[in-house]
């Protein structure tokens, strides 16, 4: 099948650049972006998961698949970070991360794959929200 841009992806493209910060349900993302068909959300968004676009992961305890942009080649050149509670995929691109990975190269000759690897955590929304349950 030829792949090609239609109104509906770019639309769907659009929509998840702006928002990489989040993460989405397909439910969640066919309320929000107005003008695109559900058949075409589910057919792009297992496109941009196979393209690397977007990444499909599941919410602990959860069992509705969420979907995040990570751009294209970019999320190569750094770390992520994944909340346990939420899902939330953080992209890291700074001096101390950059400075982790050549630590690794150099003093172990070990070379890390920064496009697998997923650093587990809380962000700050979760630890705030714990904080004020008590949890």
């Amino acid at each position: 099948m030829r792949d090609y841009e239609t109104r509906q992806r770019r639309l769907l493209q659009d929509f998840v650049e702006k928002n990489s910060d989040k993460h989405f349900t397909i439910e969640e993302l066919g309320k929000m972006i107005a003008g695109v068909s559900v058949s075409a959300l589910y057919r792009n968004v297992n496109q941009m998961v196979k393209d690397g676009t977007l990444r499909r992961f599941r919410q602990e305890g959860q069992r509705k698949l969420l979907y995040q942009y990570m751009g294209l080649s970019e999320c190569s050149e750094h770390l992520h970070l994944k909340c346990s509670k939420c899902g939330m995929i953080l992209h890291v691109d700074n001096a101390s991360t950059n400075s982790f990975v050549r630590e690794l190269r150099r003093n172990l000759q070990f070379e890390l794959d920064k496009t697998a690897t997923i650093l587990f955590g809380d962000c700050a929304i979760c630890k705030s929200k714990s904080e004020v349950s008590g949890a």
